[in-house]
């Protein structure tokens, strides 16, 4: 290892992963290039995200990994895929989500250096649209992203509110690669309120 060297680790599901985009245009690789490019010396370990993951997928595949990467930054976004799944309701979110940022923690030298996003509005996307499931959706997303703020409050974690932005999606096709994935467009929106939050974060010794 590089010695002050921030290894920064991504976890999540399709949002984090890029699914339709290359991987220098996700997020975490956006914004770990616009650190360095204002100085700090920051890598991006791994991209551990999977596309369908679950909370349930992040404790038993993605975090194994995390914890042997020996991480000092991490971002989450995780949530999307328990909405889909029926047998998921919100008791089961939030302890789940609860004992993911619990490990995170444990695995990093300073316990606030993790991100936590909200989970986009992609009851507006042509996906939704198509299952005529929109409004069910919205009320979903907004109970779990309560959870996450929540959480995030509890643990003294700060939360970046993607949900507004993601809005968009909805109506400018340009945002979207498929029916409900985001394009490098919006990913770059994403990375432009992530990064002052990362940034004051990041630059304190």
């Amino acid at each position: 290892m590089i010695q002050n060297e921030i290894r920064y680790i991504s976890l999540g599901d399709s949002y984090t992963s890029g699914e339709g985009v290359q991987q220098e245009e996700t997020y975490p690789s956006l914004l770990t290039s616009h650190l360095r490019n204002k100085g700090l010396n920051i890598k991006l370990i791994a991209n551990l995200a999977v596309s369908g993951f679950t909370t349930k997928d992040v404790l038993n595949i993605e975090l194994p990994q995390y914890e042997k990467l020996n991480p000092t930054f991490a971002t989450l976004l995780i949530g999307a895929n328990d909405i889909n799944h029926s047998e998921i309701n919100k008791d089961l979110y939030r302890q789940r989500l609860m004992k993911i940022i619990n490990n995170m923690q444990d695995h990093l030298p300073k316990k606030n250096r993790i991100l936590l996003l909200t989970i986009p509005n992609f009851s507006i996307t042509p996906y939704a649209k198509i299952l005529e499931m929109g409004k069910e959706l919205l009320q979903k997303i907004e109970e779990f992203n309560n959870i996450i703020k929540e959480i995030g409050n509890i643990k003294n974690l700060t939360v970046i509110d993607i949900f507004p932005l993601s809005k968009e999606m909805g109506t400018d096709s340009s945002l979207i690669v498929d029916d409900i994935h985001p394009s490098e467009k919006e990913y770059k929106l994403w990375e432009e309120i992530i990064f002052p939050v990362a940034w004051k974060l990041l630059k304190k010794k």
